[in-house]
């Protein structure tokens, strides 16, 4: 039997053995209401209709892997949890989320260590050479409580429906079918300026790191499209323009290094433009029968793609056991903020002071 990814808009996603245990526990009745909410999670994205700045990353570097990772239900890059180097920057920015939301240091540093989702006293060679180990965690946290007010001097994070803005959820429907789903870290709002700022937290083991890496990326310019729509519905009159601001914290270095980039309403436009022709793009590829390898993306990150030999295989290799078998009830997971494309453009648009008749 062949399958293909119209067979898999409603399948849950993640690597196999972390999806069995799940399944395994859920089926016991002992799963804890985070991991059910996990679990959700993946059932959300795992759907070919679902749609993330990692997955569509993963279709600009090579569109096969893009199929192969819906087909197998591997989990999305930035859910490894097993990974050193995940475990540390969620456990940094956890720590950073807690001080700006108002709690003392030894408070944040404790919900840090929770984060921390492994071995504490694990210290991989590797991540000791880097820098990354929980006690250099920990180091971070305490380098930002010292820093955070000269970083955020005026800055508070935004309420929104009576609850601060961290770990904001959204999602954007009928694009094409589609739905992307986002999260944005931090939404901070200056009162004296009247402006909110997308706050995104990073940590890299490089020492020095060029703007380049972040100023373009579309990750946090999506944040700022679905920020203009939420700060005109919290109705605060705040101020037309937004910025990104990136804070990276350099292990490497052991220092952080801020680096903000305003974003104008023409780049937030063109990025509503690029989501559209994404999924067009996919749509060609169901339509052809093909999704296209790209060799140069072969080896990545200092080792080879997990597919690396067997993307030539058949679809029907590589599709997961126990996904037909996976039906969540109700709705999987409420995202806080719902959108559609055509309200986002509206917006966009009347920003532009272009209406109904307008020409772009």
């Amino acid at each position: 039997m062949t399958f293909s990814l119209s067979d898999l808009a409603d399948i849950p996603m993640d690597s196999a053995s972390s999806l069995d245990s799940l399944l395994d526990a859920d089926a016991k009745g002992v799963l804890s209401p985070e991991q059910k909410k996990k679990l959700s999670y993946k059932a959300m994205m795992a759907g070919a209709y679902a749609l993330s700045y990692s997955t569509l990353g993963t279709l600009h570097s090579c569109p096969r892997k893009f199929e192969l990772d819906k087909l197998t239900a591997k989990e999305e890059a930035e859910g490894h949890e097993d990974n050193l180097d995940f475990l540390f920057g969620h456990c940094v920015a956890m720590g950073i989320q807690c001080i700006l939301a108002g709690e003392e240091l030894e408070l944040a540093k404790f919900h840090a260590m929770l984060a921390w989702n492994g071995d504490i006293l694990q210290e991989a060679t590797q991540a000791k050479k880097k820098n990354k180990t929980f006690p250099f965690a920990m180091y971070a946290i305490d380098q930002f409580w010292l820093l955070k007010d000269a970083f955020f001097d005026g800055w508070e994070v935004a309420m929104f429906n009576g609850k601060q803005a961290i770990e904001l959820s959204f999602s954007i429907t009928h694009i094409n079918g589609y739905t992307y789903y986002g999260h944005v870290d931090v939404v901070l709002f200056n009162r004296e300026l009247n402006m909110y700022r997308v706050l995104e937290l990073k940590t890299t083991s490089f020492t020095n790191v060029h703007e380049s890496i972040y100023k373009n990326s579309n990750q946090a310019l999506g944040y700022s499209v679905v920020l203009d729509k939420i700060a005109e519905a919290a109705g605060t009159g705040a101020a037309n323009s937004f910025d990104v601001f990136y804070l990276v914290y350099k292990a490497g270095a052991r220092e952080f290094e801020p680096m903000p980039f305003p974003k104008s309403r023409s780049q937030r436009a063109i990025w509503l433009q690029d989501l559209v022709l994404d999924t067009e793009v996919i749509e060609l590829y169901k339509k052809v029968g093909t999704f296209p390898m790209r060799g140069e993306s072969c080896f990545n990150f200092f080792r080879p793609c997990e597919y690396f030999e067997l993307c030539g295989l058949g679809n029907e290799a590589f599709h997961h056991p126990h996904l037909d078998s996976i039906k969540i009830e109700g709705e999987l997971i409420p995202q806080e903020f719902q959108f559609s494309l055509p309200e986002l453009i509206e917006n966009q648009m009347a920003a532009l002071g272009l209406g109904d008749s307008g020409n772009t």
